[in-house]
């Protein structure tokens, strides 16, 4: 039985001229070699060489979905060109590692891809953060600032239809799930007020905000989870019962619908929501210093997995037989 494994690897830090080997289960797997740091419209960033960030597998032998957030016009073996300052891109592989098709997905601002889900029927949800209202292929004005943006692609690529849904503020897609009604889970941060998708209290800075999605993209409830400060949704799961892990980093103190003190500047907030958003448990996770959480699993026999920034990188393994 052919078993696959891969790494998403994010690098913080500058690294540049290095190379890290990467060593997993006391085996050397690889070398990772790191471009410079460059700068591209006053926004420092880091390059990561063959190894791309918001990458995935899937389990299905047809081929292999690769997205990630790009600035590249045509060129390379990219034909799609790019519609804004930065641009999600999807490209479909065969089983044997052949491009069958790409699609560009953006506006003339700024758009990231961040979560990628193949449905039974073979169509694909794209969830983005959407800016620059209605330009490049996104048909839709939006709410306000960036709003959570999803785009259902057939399975040859090519765009059926899309969502946007926020409210009059910055409202920015981190991850989306799907349920077995099959609807949708999107989580986010958002500074939107009380308007148009957000019926949610406002409470902080940034909140988080989770809306839950039926089967026809129609909005059944959403609900905000926040302190006094900015509290980041990174990662959403689902229990066997249907009820929704948010993996969120938080800097609040004791405020809004925290009601856990902090241990230091940043924390863990694990929240536990039953399947029509009310809060369950919640649970801060941290020592005295900064504690970033970027992603939440929960296991077959129910346990609760929540990982953080380890070191110079971002490490996750996913293991599919």
């Amino acid at each position: 039985m052919m078993e696959v494994f891969f790494v998403v690897v994010q690098v913080n830090h500058l690294l540049a001229g290095r190379s890290l080997q990467l060593i997993m289960e006391d085996k050397i797997c690889g070398w990772l070699n790191l471009t410079p740091q460059v700068t591209f419209y006053g926004i420092r960033l880091w390059v990561v060489v063959v190894m791309k960030n918001y990458m995935q597998f899937q389990q299905q032998v047809t081929g292999v979905y690769l997205w990630w957030l790009y600035f590249s016009g045509i060129s390379g073996n990219k034909s799609e060109n790019v519609f804004g300052f930065n641009d999600g891109w999807v490209v479909k592989l065969s089983s044997v590692g052949i491009i069958e098709w790409q699609i560009d997905l953006g506006t003339t601002s700024w758009d990231y891809l961040f979560e990628l889900i193949e449905l039974p029927d073979g169509n694909i949800l794209c969830g983005l953060t959407g800016g620059g209202g209605a330009s490049g292929n996104k048909t839709l004005s939006g709410n306000g600032g960036p709003d959570f943006w999803i785009v259902k692609l057939d399975s040859l690529g090519s765009i059926i239809d899309q969502y946007v849904y926020g409210g009059s503020g910055s409202d920015e897609l981190y991850d989306m799930i799907l349920t077995k009604d099959n609807g949708l889970i999107c989580g986010g941060l958002s500074n939107s007020p009380i308007s148009f998708d957000r019926t949610s209290p406002f409470y902080g800075s940034r909140d988080t905000w989770i809306i839950k999605l039926d089967s026809n993209f129609n909005v059944v409830w959403d609900q905000s989870i926040g302190g006094a400060n900015v509290d980041n949704l990174k990662s959403l799961d689902l229990t066997q019962n249907g009820d929704i892990i948010c993996g969120i980093y938080s800097d609040s103190p004791l405020s809004g619908n925290k009601y856990e003190s902090s241990y230091g500047a940043r924390d863990f907030w694990v929240v536990r929501l039953d399947s029509v958003g009310e809060i369950i448990w919640q649970n801060i996770i941290g020592g005295d210093q900064h504690d970033e959480l970027y992603s939440v699993k929960v296991s077959k026999n129910g346990n609760i997995f929540a990982r953080e920034q380890v070191g110079l990188l971002f490490l996750e393994m996913f293991h599919y037989r």
